[in-house]
């Protein structure tokens, strides 16, 4: 069997022989009568089944089916695995197989190994280590003493765990590797399938059938999206009742989309969207990072071209924002693992605003954003004393606030007569989600003393949109320093329906830019202070090419390039992203 080679633009079929892609549709070619899932690639295939010369998603059988330094264990290729013991072979034979890059050791010896290891043995001879060895780290986590127990060989085994190594953090979670006490968690994106997880392709990319968060997702091409039950998309063109995120059977909505007797289901309206976010983090280099320039009062459009390349944004060749800078060498790693990057995977988490949209927001459990200005502050009195508010003169009018334990909008002793106004914003106007990350150790709280040259950290001030107007772009309230110089990356798919209306909406800096279809949909490019655009349909449907009843992908490219502020604010209306429930009657 030979893994078929990649082509971004190939089509997948859905199982029950109908196309949920942006292009022409078809009844050939999908899943058989026997449940055999046509392929042309094995990026196409369920996570961990390779495409086999007759066009199948099928189980592997050897080593060789799998890509290059991948182990074909128990019918699934998975990097770095090896079987319980070190999965000796006849007469222990086997040599000594390394783990991926980035995947631990798993059960087996130094580094993880394959059909035996070095010197693996059956039944008792010496030599084979047993589910321990050499702990090997994720990329991104410290790997506490990988797993110990029984197995392997009686007398030579070593039964005592691994070695705790270090590691960058930047693996699918906050923290990756093994936890305290050797126990594997869940670690999205080292190519293991472990429990809690959906899926698990070894990547920390969209659109390929398995998220970031590794979740089902519809698998993206330049031809739209493919939709398969379980992935929680609901695709009413391709016969689907209802999609409830799984393909189990006995919980209402069965193994095949559909609807099962006895029960009703429904799409719901969940209180919160979570989407993966994949964040990337940089150095302050000067040039496309913390640049010695001013920034615009508005966006700098045609930095990118008009559709992505290789499902990233290309470079357009131009930027008249920074015209002496190779952003043709640099732009390319802004939305792609690099060397002079780190990548950590989080969520983003939209709130329901109570209009039928959901936006973001700045607090952790949904709290808006509160600004508190004080407006034509006046001395209560002409005396140093600290008479009270009694002694105000002339006496605080209607809608005015008498500060009589001191002025707080002045910050001094003095009683004063202020207007407070307050108001409360959706978005985030500190939008800092790499904050607590170690990736900027140099921003601890408000000591500037500690501040890293390399890194930019700064406090942060806040555009007036969020503090009633003021002109003055005032220092945020606590004056903490944050990690500036990242960029983000947020997509999701859904079903087009023509007869619906659907939005985007998104005010933020610097550089946004929105792709509906592969298309470019919004231009907010360029180093910018808050800049506002949206995305409509059905009204820009026909320019991005987009088919009533398909899947498509929108996708949300951000960075944060310079350190004055950093706004977030990303409104969806008309998306149920939400999978079906169902409940019995």
């Amino acid at each position: 069997m030979v893994a078929c080679s990649s082509s971004d633009d190939d089509a997948l079929m859905r199982p029950g022989g109908a196309v949920a892609t942006g292009g022409a549709s078809s009844s050939s070619g999908g899943t058989s009568g026997s449940g055999v899932i046509a392929c042309v690639n094995t990026n196409q295939c369920p996570s961990l089944l390779v495409c086999n010369d007759l066009g199948e998603c099928v189980e592997c059988l050897e080593n060789a089916d799998c890509a290059p330094g991948v182990t074909c264990n128990q019918g699934r290729c998975a990097p770095g695995t090896s079987g319980a013991g070190g999965m000796s072979g006849a007469g222990g034979s086997g040599g000594t197989g390394g783990s991926a890059e980035g995947g631990g050791s798993a059960d087996g010896g130094t580094g993880g190994t394959a059909d035996g290891g070095t010197g693996g043995t059956e039944a008792g001879a010496t030599g084979g280590t047993a589910d321990g060895g050499t702990g090997g780290t994720e990329e991104g986590g410290a790997g506490a003493a990988g797993l110990s127990g029984s197995g392997g060989s009686p007398t030579g085994g070593v039964p005592t765990g691994g070695v705790a190594t270090g590691g960058r953090t930047t693996g699918g979670r906050a923290s990756g590797g093994f936890a305290t006490g050797g126990t594997p968690p869940t670690s999205c994106g080292n190519g293991i399938l472990e429990p809690g997880e959906g899926c698990e392709d070894g990547n920390r990319e969209y659109g390929d059938a398995c998220s970031p968060l590794c979740e089902k997702e519809p698998y993206c091409t330049s031809l739209g999206c493919i939709s398969t039950c379980g992935d929680g998309l609901l695709v009413p063109s391709a016969g689907e009742e209802c999609d409830d995120r799984n393909l189990a059977d006995g919980d209402g909505c069965s193994s095949s989309c559909l609807i099962e007797s006895g029960y009703d289901c429904t799409q719901p309206t969940p209180s919160t969207l979570t989407l993966p976010l994949v964040l990337r983090d940089f150095d302050a280099n000067g040039e496309d990072f913390e640049p010695a320039i001013s920034g615009s009062d508005s966006a700098v459009p045609g930095i990118v071209q008009t559709a992505l390349v290789g499902n990233k944004p290309a470079f357009s060749g131009a930027n008249s924002q920074q015209p002496t800078v190779a952003f043709d060498t640099l732009f390319p790693d802004w939305y792609r693992d690099a060397a002079r990057n780190v990548t950590v995977v989080g969520s983003l988490v939209l709130y329901a605003n109570g209009q039928g949209g959901y936006v973001n927001r700045w607090g952790p459990n949904g709290e808006q954003w509160t600004a508190v200005t004080y407006h034509n502050v006046r001395w209560c009195s002409n005396t140093a004393l600290r008479d009270g508010c009694a002694a105000c003169n002339p006496r605080p009018a209607a809608g005015e606030t008498c500060f009589d334990s001191g002025c707080t909008p002045w910050g001094n002793q003095q009683e004063c007569v202020a207007t407070v106004v307050t108001s409360r914003h959706d978005g985030n106007p500190t939008f800092f989600p790499l904050d607590g990350q170690g990736l900027a150790p140099s921003c601890r709280g408000t000591d500037s003393a500690v501040a890293n040259p390399t890194s930019p950290c700064a406090q942060a001030r806040i555009p007036p949109a969020y503090m009633n107007d003021d002109p003055n772009w005032l220092l945020e309230p606590g004056g903490a320093y944050h990690n500036f110089g990242f960029t983000s990356e947020v997509r999701f798919a859904f079903y087009y329906d023509s007869t619906r209306t659907f939005r985007l909406d998104f005010r933020g800096d610097d550089d946004v830019w929105v792709f509906v279809n592969r298309q470019l949909a919004l231009d907010l490019g360029g180093i910018h202070t808050p800049a506002s655009g949206s995305v409509q349909l059905p009204r820009d449907a026909a320019t991005l090419g987009l088919t009533d009843g398909k899947v498509y992908e929108v996708a949300i490219f951000q960075a944060e390039r310079q350190t004055t502020g950093s706004t977030y604010q990303l409104t969806l209306t008309g998306f149920n992203l939400g999978p079906t429930q169902c409940t019995p009657r």
